[in-house]
């Protein structure tokens, strides 16, 4: 019964309206070709064809061509996270049994209303409506993972309910297994039972623990026979990730010590050192937050001993108050930078988005941030942009009405080093407790051998 809009009040009725407020973007592409097709361009045409070229510029310049070929196939990826949010949530409502209806965001009006809808203001899918469909089958198995996201390795419990429109009652066979590159493993069956009747959604099994054996995709699946036959199914997904133990070994130069906690965590060895005491004698550094301009001796007419580290064949890591790093490199010319934007929330949304590299080894690629990426991509995290213009933009940004797309994990050369810098919030997530976090801990390790490995230029 711990899950997302869960009540238990027969009572009342239970109606919730206007649900799922998570901001995408409107099917740019498809909006562009019917308004050069048709001519009318009305009163909100030109806003919707300039995103489409803000879209468009970003992914060319930037290097996500190969990740999002069209900017239809941007929009797309961005809007099912809407949608699989939108099932997920149906599918809670259906199995609680006692809530009697849900009103899910349709569609937008208005050029400067929410975009939270399941289709644009032209009334396109914001992705393939298959995604929502599966949540609306009349009969299937309900698997509810307790933790999506996990180490390799790990355990995590699974509840199987039943969706029940169909009228199935009495004793069945309830099949569940994992199955994954290496094929299906941990089969058990249980004998349960369907009430039926006004019993439209009901807890089948509870904490059936599963041990995930490799990295990347697994999938629990679940069949529910009536005499040995098939009558209902169901499936959801677990991703693992691989972590090493332990890295080493970089420096970290923070007063607060509280990135010496993010990097324990993420199982790095470090040493902390006092910038104004001198250099790091280690290859890496991670910066901590407090920043201020200059702290590092040196300003915009004299030479930057931590520039001059860096220029050398070193790497800097920025994780921490971005924007204000980005300020100082500007000011010493290493960066082009022209600020920053904050990224939406609720029905004025944003999200990230993440093109193949090095660094997201035994990560998703070529997607947008769905709930592989929660521990980054939900709306109580630090969510923010920059405007870079000469780096190596790994991981993009969206939000909700602006005509630009945002760097928000890239690589800025420096002589024969690199500065990485980065908005996601790893202090959040590397400090939450949650399992979720170990992928903000594979990105972290990521980072570091990378680093280690990365061949520099002059």
């Amino acid at each position: 019964t711990n899950f997302e809009r869960y009540i238990n009040n027969p009572s009342e009725i239970i109606f919730y309206g206007e649900e799922g407020a998570i901001g995408t973007p409107p099917r740019l592409q498809l909006i562009k070709e019917e308004l050069e097709k048709t001519g009318k361009y009305g009163w909100n045409g030109k806003q919707m064809v300039d995103q489409y070229h803000a879209f468009n510029d970003f992914i060319n310049k930037k290097g996500f061509k190969n990740a999002f070929p069209t900017v239809d196939a941007l929009c797309t990826k961005l809007g099912e996270v809407a949608l699989y949010y939108q099932g997920r949530m149906m599918e809670n409502v259906r199995i609680s049994n006692i809530i009697d209806g849900w009103a899910t965001n349709g569609w937008e009006s208005t050029k400067i209303e929410n975009h939270s809808g399941i289709v644009d203001m032209y009334r396109n899918p914001k992705a393939d409506p298959k995604i929502m469909a599966y949540y609306d089958q009349p009969l299937y198995v309900a698997v509810k993972i307790l933790n999506k996201v996990i180490e390799k390795g790990s355990e995590t419990l699974v509840d199987f309910h039943l969706v029940n429109e169909k009228d199935v009652k009495g004793k069945l066979q309830l099949k569940v297994f994992a199955t994954d590159k290496s094929g299906n493993y941990q089969e058990q069956q249980f004998t349960v039972k369907a009430t039926g009747g006004v019993i439209y959604g009901e807890l089948l099994k509870e904490k059936i623990n599963f041990k995930i054996r490799n990295e990347g995709y697994t999938t629990i699946k679940a069949i529910l026979m009536k005499d040995g036959k098939e009558i209902a199914s169901g499936n959801d997904q677990i991703y693992a990730v691989e972590l090493s133990n332990p890295i080493q070994k970089v420096a970290v130069a923070d007063t607060s010590a509280t990135m010496q906690k993010i990097l324990k965590n993420a199982r790095i060895d470090f040493e902390t050192i006092d910038l104004t005491k001198g250099q790091p004698t280690q290859k890496i550094l991670f910066a901590g937050g407090g920043f201020q301009p200059g702290f590092v001796k040196g300003n915009f007419r004299q030479d930057d001993p931590m520039m001059d580290w860096v220029a050398r064949g070193n790497t800097l890591v920025i994780t921490k108050e971005a924007a204000a790093w980005c300020e100082y490199l500007n000011m010493k010319e290493v960066a082009a930078f022209n600020g920053s934007g904050k990224l939406g929330i609720n029905w004025f949304g944003g999200n990230f988005f993440v093109r193949e590299n090095p660094y997201f080894k035994g990560l998703p690629i070529n997607t947008a941030f769905n709930w592989e990426y929660q521990c980054f991509a939900a709306y109580a995290r630090h969510r923010e942009g920059l405007r870079l213009e000469n780096d190596e933009c790994l991981v993009g940004a969206y939000s909700d009405h602006k005509n630009e797309l945002y760097s928000a994990f890239s690589i800025i050369p420096m002589g024969k080093g690199q500065i990485i810098v980065t908005t996601l919030d790893f202090q959040s997530a590397m400090l939450s407790g949650e399992r979720n976090a170990v992928v903000a801990a594979k990105l972290l390790q990521n980072m570091v051998e990378n680093a280690k490995e990365r061949k520099f230029e002059n």
